[in-house]
């Protein structure tokens, strides 16, 4: 094993100088005081290059240490756009409030089933407000009112309004269709995917919950349901499959087990 022997400045002084000065102090003769002297400087300079070495070791060593290196910076993939999140939380608020709207009305009417007249957002939902619904197999009453506070507390009033005058129901006189509203297959199905699918399980989830076992489409993408013999507006799809493409659509919605049929000027959607 091989040894490294480095030189001590003490050591040094006592084995070059201290013995020059001994010399010097028993041999009073001039050369002795010379070679005092340059022991004394040969060891002064063997003391400031040590130093110096030291010193430009510790200036090498500080940049290293000094040298901070950036913490990585772990990067989450976005699963889904603010929008979507926006439109997942407003739908999930109304559900649990069309839920609870269901529950209390049940304790007393267990055939009951009921609409919206206008959909609460989630703003409203969140701050509070009062809403109108409308009652079916609910006798006498037929419609209600559903207050929301900002402290989470539900309220209904039962309310029976009776009309002044029955109106006759006219008609609806739909406008041929034309020519570049006609899709084909290809188009039907891109519609479905990007769009149709989502709109009609929305639906159906909602409609499930107030009651509803049964919805129908005209072919302006007006949404009806059936109460009490009549039929009762829902909602309105937007840029909904004209007539001769009905049944390329029924054949798309049996394949994600919706049941749909074609009757007559409607496209009928019924679920258990």
């Amino acid at each position: 094993m091989a040894v490294k022997s480095r030189i001590d400045a003490w050591t040094l002084l006592r084995v070059l100088v201290v013995p020059c000065l001994f010399l010097c102090a028993i041999f009073k003769r001039p050369i002795f005081q010379w070679i005092a002297c340059a022991a004394l400087f040969v060891w002064v300079c063997f003391v400031i290059s040590k130093l110096f070495r030291s010193h430009r070791k510790h200036c090498k060593k500080m940049p290293a240490e000094q040298k901070v290196f950036p913490a990585k910076q772990e990067t989450k993939p976005l699963t889904e756009t603010p929008q979507e999140a926006d439109d997942d939380t407003r739908l999930s608020l109304l559900r649990q409030v069309n839920y609870r709207i269901m529950e209390q009305l049940k304790q007393s009417y267990p055939t009951v089933a009921w609409l919206w007249e206008a959909r609460p957002s989630s703003e409203e939902i969140s701050k509070g407000c009062t809403k109108r619904i409308k009652l079916y197999h609910c006798d006498p009453f037929n419609f209600g009112e559903v207050t929301l506070s900002a402290t989470g507390k539900l309220e209904i009033a039962l309310v029976q309004m009776v009309p002044l005058a029955e109106a006759e129901l006219q008609p609806h006189n739909d406008e041929d269709l034309e020519e570049q509203d006609i899709l084909d297959r290809s188009d039907v199905k891109q519609w479905y995917t990007q769009k149709g699918i989502a709109l009609l399980s929305a639906l159906i989830d909602e409609l499930n919950v107030q009651g509803h076992k049964r919805l129908t489409i005209k072919e302006n993408g007006d949404v009806f349901v059936t109460a009490s013999g009549k039929q009762q507006p829902v909602d309105t799809i937007p840029d909904f499959p004209p007539r001769p493409a009905w049944e390329d659509l029924c054949v798309l919605a049996r394949e994600d087990d919706i049941a749909a049929e074609v009757c007559n000027q409607e496209l009928t959607v019924s679920w258990a």
